[in-house]
């Protein structure tokens, strides 16, 4: 394994702050991600390989699909807590850099993971190469190009988002992350040699206070009002709500099933 491994910048390098990330997205995604890999008709015998793992939830229960005769080999490029399940092994691994093997695997599953590459095209051809024959290769990714907010409290709150939108499009551009990869992700998938292959849109609605969408934290101490907020006490919340917004459009990409020659 490669003793050097990156860390996309756009994550940053807070451990604490990563955790909670991953822990999030497990609430947001793992329903969906779960009930689409049932799908794939994984089950017990299969060896699978889960890139990216994060908090571990989808490894496991990946784990548990396949038990007792099956295995699952998890994937990060930093140390995280695997739950203790038969069958599960984690390995700290550069998806990019270090040696993977070849025709492993029954199962390949990565989420959120190839958009923050720019050696996305390169990774996709080698997790291709490391299915076995008949293998399902299964790509969760979002098309993060737009994420309208549907309610909103008045123009200046619009306004401010489509700030916050911006500002962060420049910094995952910068970082070559591509934010429009779940749109591509089927096509590319097709051109690496899969076939088989079919592409599935999923929307849906985040509102304040959801995993998608959680509360930021209280600042450190006690923040005196200012003259506008004092002015304001006593209006009611109307104007205090928060924007419901919507999930970064996910696409979800999967392939039917592990019929012979297919993937």
């Amino acid at each position: 394994m490669n003793t050097k491994l990156r860390r996309p910048s756009v994550l940053g390098e807070n451990d604490a702050h990563n955790s909670e990330q991953h822990r999030l997205l497990g609430l947001a995604l793992d329903p969906l991600t779960t009930r689409h890999l049932a799908g794939t008709g994984v089950g017990p015998g299969w060896r699978c390989l889960e890139v990216g793992a994060g908090d571990g939830g989808v490894a496991a229960w990946l784990a548990r699909r396949v038990a007792p005769s099956g295995s699952v080999l998890a994937t990060d490029i930093r140390p995280v807590p695997m739950p203790a399940v038969e069958g599960l092994e984690f390995a700290l691994h550069d998806i990019v850099r270090d040696p993977l093997p070849e025709a492993e695997f029954d199962l390949v599953h990565v989420r959120l993971v190839l958009r923050l590459l720019p050696e996305r095209l390169a990774v996709l051809d080698r997790l291709v190469r490391a299915l076995k024959p008949g293998g399902v290769l299964r790509i969760d990714e979002f098309d993060a190009t737009d994420a309208p907010a549907l309610s909103v409290p008045d123009p200046a709150a619009h306004d401010l988002y489509r700030a916050f939108l911006d500002a962060k499009a420049q910094i995952m551009t910068a970082g070559n992350v591509d934010m429009a990869w779940g749109s591509k992700a089927a096509r590319a998938m097709r051109r690496a040699g899969l076939t088989g292959v079919s592409a599935h849109c999923h929307y849906e609605e985040w509102c304040a206070g959801s995993p998608g969408l959680p509360p930021h934290p209280a600042p450190a101490g006690p923040v005196p009002p200012r003259r506008d907020d004092r002015r304001a006490a006593g209006r009611g919340a109307r104007a205090a709500r928060p924007p419901r917004l919507p999930r970064p459009l996910l696409r979800d990409l999967f392939g039917p099933g592990p019929a012979p020659g297919e993937g």
